[in-house]
């Protein structure tokens, strides 16, 4: 393995000016640079980064847990996390963890043991004692409102006033029969918060709701499937929600977290929210 003495005696200078060079001290001639460089060229030295982090407790690297690499939202928000750390010179590590505890835990605790310099995590079925607990060992910072108003930094959306500004985006096209896409229940708390934007904006407009179209869990699948069935139960007129408008009119979909099915819902019907085709599978926030 190449070392810093080997780069120094091939440039002919110290090894404390190698390390100058290696970590962009300013105070070095344009010379006396540019040898040490030629020399790591032809040794191909590569720095010990391991060192380096020792030495100054950075390691330019921030970690990014998400629960799906694939899903179109996260993949983007994904994107846009790496070229931001690459633009501040900083790598970035990420782990998929498709949502479960277990696997959250697993990735965090792997993630940290690389000892990188922060965290971006967007956790679904971690505990407030869970963040605490990571909190106190790295720099964290957490997507979505599951934990906020905790000590822990997050950033979110007015879930409510989103949805809320869909419903009435849908209702200003003319559209009349919005459904809303997501699982029975209040739990999670972002499902809740959007059939309540949902509701109010009905509400407001003096608007029946639409029979709801509830999924299994927020996977592209079952999102997809859910939408899909509401579909096909409203063409085969087998819902019996009342509605103000016309038979003839398709339904609208406003969906929570999950997909929907809008490749198969006439042109005439658009599907804002978290939106997708089985076969694209690239969901949307709404």
């Amino acid at each position: 393995m190449v070392t810093q003495m080997d780069v120094a005696r091939r440039a002919g200078v110290a090894r404390r000016t190698v390390s100058n060079v290696v970590t962009g001290f300013p105070y070095v001639s344009d010379d006396v640079r540019a040898r040490v460089q030629r020399a790591i060229e032809e040794l191909g030295y590569v720095p010990n980064h391991a060192a380096r982090q020792l030495r100054t407790g950075r390691s330019d690297v921030v970690a990014l847990i998400i629960p799906e690499v694939g899903v179109g939202y996260f993949g983007e928000l994904c994107n846009l996390i790496v070229e931001e750390a690459a633009a501040h010179g900083m790598g970035t590590v990420v782990a998929q963890t498709h949502g479960s505890r277990s696997r959250e835990l697993a990735e965090i605790e792997r993630v940290i043991a690389l000892q990188p310099d922060g965290m971006i995590a967007s956790p679904l079925e971690l505990t407030p004692a869970d963040i605490e607990t990571i909190s106190a060992r790295i720099s964290l910072a957490l997507i979505g409102e599951h934990f906020a108003g905790t000590e822990t930094a997050s950033i979110a959306i007015d879930n409510v006033a989103a949805t809320t500004a869909v419903v009435e985006h849908l209702i200003r096209s003319g559209r009349e029969r919005i459904a809303y896409v997501g699982v029975a229940g209040p739990a999670p708390r972002f499902n809740e918060l959007r059939r309540t934007g949902y509701l109010s904006a009905l509400s407001a407009a003096e608007l029946p709701a639409v029979a709801e179209a509830d999924a299994e869990d927020f996977t592209t699948r079952d999102g997809y499937d859910a939408g899909m069935g509401l579909v096909r139960r409203i063409a085969a007129g087998k819902t019996s929600t009342p509605c103000s408008a016309s038979p003839t009119k398709s339904p609208s979909v406003c969906s929570g977290r999950c997909t929907t099915a809008a490749s198969e819902f006439p042109p005439t019907s658009p599907s804002p929210g978290s939106t997708t085709s089985q076969k694209d599978a690239t969901p949307r926030p709404g």
